[in-house]
């Protein structure tokens, strides 16, 4: 489900009205290209002197930053730093009979999944007509996301359970023993948080 669902028919409604803006205030569409999906990529129109040029360079932006804001919303981005999803899963199990009456071993699992950090719309590559310069990648954008893996933690327990028995006022009493061991699996791998 989107997050949003009116917004790319709210843009797509005033399209028409967003390029009027752009026009009047000496921009230009260039319809060769078409970043986020808009209609074309708005440009300083050369051919018109402004009456005053922060505006149009203002609307130009505008324009622009209106179809890279609505790819955002439309792509259902996370928020940084945000998990998609989060498992935990803990079983235990305590010996009835024998030897060993009363002792009890766990082991548990978390998996926090993924983690959303950034987009990839800042990736660099080598620039194909000059190798020694670097230019924006084209098969990336603001709503390509980039993801962390959380490492799965793995925990366990182990205890042991005692029914006192000849301890006057503490007679017929549980006394309950536990060792909890975060972390079994010692993963040290870099986790991105706090973003």
């Amino acid at each position: 489900m989107k997050v949003w669902p009116q917004s790319r028919p709210f843009v797509d409604q005033n399209a028409d009205f967003y390029r009027q803006v752009l026009v009047d205030a000496g921009g230009r569409l260039d319809t060769s290209q078409h970043p986020n999906g808009a209609p074309g990529l708005a440009l300083i129109n050369s051919a018109v002197t402004a009456a005053i040029p922060t505006e149009r360079t203002n609307a130009v932006l505008a324009y622009n930053s209106i179809w890279a804001n609505d790819a955002v919303v439309t792509g259902d981005l996370p928020l940084a730093g945000v998990n998609r999803r989060t498992v935990n899963v803990f079983s235990d199990y305590t010996i009835q009979t024998g030897t060993f009456k009363g002792l009890r071993v766990g082991v548990g699992a978390r998996d926090r999944g993924s983690i959303y950090i950034r987009s990839r719309s800042a990736d660099p590559i080598v620039n194909p007509a000059n190798p020694t310069a670097a230019i924006d990648d084209p098969a990336v954008s603001q709503t390509t996301p980039v993801y962390a893996k959380y490492p799965i933690i793995m925990n366990g327990t182990l205890g042991y359970t005692v029914r006192s028995e000849g301890w006057g006022r503490l007679d017929g009493k549980e006394l309950v023993c536990q060792l909890a061991i975060q972390n079994l699996m010692d993963p040290r791998r870099p986790v991105y948080s706090g973003i």
